[in-house]
């Protein structure tokens, strides 16, 4: 896992951070400061990942109604920027524009990544149902939807276009050495 993670394929490197193989903090107690409570959104267990383009060691992760901007240091999971959005945890779509737009609240440190192009994927489900939706988010807020996968017990009910991990012609910029 640490060669996809520090040295692979940006898609692959992703997917794993995506996948739940691996623990990211929710809210976590590898954090720099006290990590915000987080109002879930009942039923649903949606997360929702935003890669910086060319980064996978460093994402932003939405869970309910809470931001965290997470950094691998020393092979583990950080928050090291936390954020509550203004939008209630159960509007679909509505806590990334408060972080896209910087409507935000509770928030400790500095904002590190602002007007960057953003590699979108959200998990989730509620009861036995899952979702699976990818897409580009361009620097001034432009959503393009790549893919979206909805299973029902156990069987695809709707699909379109390709679960994607990258932007087009992306390229890695931050392997490290482990």
């Amino acid at each position: 896992m640490k060669q996809v993670l520090y040295q692979g394929d940006l898609a692959a490197a992703r997917e794993l951070i995506t996948s739940g193989r691996l623990p990211i903090p929710i809210p976590g107690n590898q954090s720099l400061r006290k990590p915000l409570d987080v109002k879930s959104d009942g039923e649903r267990l949606d997360q929702e990942f935003l890669f910086p383009e060319g980064e996978a060691l460093r994402f932003y992760h939405i869970y309910g109604d809470t931001i965290s901007l997470i950094e691998f240091k020393q092979d583990f999971p950080v928050i090291t920027w936390q954020a509550h959005g203004l939008s209630a945890a159960t509007d679909d779509f509505h806590i990334v524009n408060d972080l896209l737009t910087f409507q935000l609240k509770d928030k400790w440190g500095n904002i590190p990544l602002k007007y960057a192009n953003f590699a979108y994927y959200l998990r989730g489900g509620w009861g036995d149902s899952y979702l699976q939706v990818s897409a580009i988010i361009k620097a001034n807020n432009s959503y393009h939807q790549t893919g979206r996968i909805y299973n029902v017990g156990g069987s695809v009910s709707d699909q379109s276009g390709t679960i994607s991990y990258v932007i087009p012609d992306e390229k890695r910029i931050d392997t490290r050495s482990y």
